[in-house]
C-alpha cells in the first residue's frame, strides 16, 4: 500500500492524488441519453468506491494563517478503511492537527466533458456519500461539521488578508454558505471503533463556460486537535435540465 503525504504550501493551494496519478479508471458510469426534438439530455450516475484508485480527487486546507500550512499537518491518502468487516474496502483518508481555532479540510473532484457535461448548462445534482470516523459523541465529533456542495468555479485555497481562504462561500463553522452546506457533523456513538455515517445532498447548478462542475466534501473544524476521517462510496447523479 502506497501512502502519499500532502502538505499545502503558499504556492500550492491544493494537490491531486490518484495512486501514482492514474487516470479516473474506477468510476462506474451509467449513462442514458434522451433525444427529444433534437435536444440531447444527459442522465448519468457516477460511483466512486475508491477500491482500486483515488479517482483523481484533490485536497486542500483553508481558514488558517498563510505560511502555517505545515503546522496543521494535512494528510490525504488512499488507503484501507478501518472497519471491522469481512471484505475490507479502500477510501480517501483526510486528517489534520488543528493548532488554531478553526480549519477547513476538503476533497474535490472535477467533472467535465469526459463525464458528459456541456458548457453553460443547468443540471439537477443529487448524491450521497459515507464518512467513517471514531470521533465519538464529544467535542471532537460535535464541533467538526461535514459540509458539501457543487460549484462551477475551481475551489482552490487562496491567500487573503494574511490567511488561506476558501475560494467560494462555504460558511463558517456550523453555518451554511452559498456554495457549501452543512449536512451533519463527525460525531459517532464510539470514540474507539470506526463507524459509518451516510450523508446526502441535492442542488441545481449551471456548469461553467468550460463545461465544468466541482464536487466538494469537507470538514469544517472548530475543534483544536487532531481530526481524522475516511470518505467513501460517493454516488453522484447528474440530470440535465432542458431549457
Amino acid at each position: 500500500m502506497k501512502k502519499i503525504l500532502f502538505f499545502c504550501t503558499l504556492l500550492i493551494g491544493f494537490l491531486v492524488v490518484g495512486c501514482g496519478q492514474t487516470t479516473d479508471n474506477t468510476d462506474n458510469n451509467n449513462t442514458n441519453v434522451d433525444n427529444n426534438e433534437n435536444n440531447t439530455t444527459l442522465t448519468k450516475t457516477i460511483t466512486y468506491d475508491f477500491n482500486d484508485a483515488a479517482s483523481n480527487f484533490g485536497s486542500g486546507i483553508t481558514d488558517i494563517p498563510a505560511g502555517d500550512e505545515e503546522k496543521y499537518n494535512l494528510n490525504f491518502t488512499h488507503e484501507q478503511v478501518p472497519l471491522d468487516v469481512t471484505s475490507p474496502t479502500r477510501g480517501l483518508m483526510v486528517s489534520m492537527n488543528n493548532v488554531g481555532k478553526t480549519a477547513f479540510i476538503y476533497i474535490r473532484k472535477t467533472l467535465n466533458d469526459t463525464d458528459g457535461l456541456k458548457p453553460d448548462t443547468e443540471y439537477d445534482i443529487k448524491y450521497d456519500f459515507e464518512v467513517i470516523s471514531n470521533a465519538g459523541n464529544t467535542e471532537k465529533g460535535n464541533k467538526v461539521y461535514v459540509k458539501t456542495g457543487v460549484m462551477n468555479t475551481l475551489p482552490l485555497p487562496e491567500e487573503k488578508d494574511g490567511n488561506m481562504a476558501f475560494r467560494g462561500n462555504k460558511g463558517t463553522g456550523a453555518n451554511d454558505g452559498t456554495d457549501l452546506k452543512k449536512v451533519g457533523d463527525l460525531s459517532t456513538a464510539s470514540d474507539t471503533k470506526y463507524e459509518t455515517k451516510k450523508f446526502n445532498y441535492e442542488t441545481k447548478i449551471k456548469s461553467s463556460p468550460q463545461g465544468e462542475l466541482f464536487l466538494v466534501i469537507g470538514l469544517d473544524s472548530e475543534y483544536t486537535g487532531e481530526t481524522k476521517a475516511f470518505i467513501d462510496n460517493i454516488n453522484f447523479h447528474i440530470n440535465e435540465i432542458k431549457g
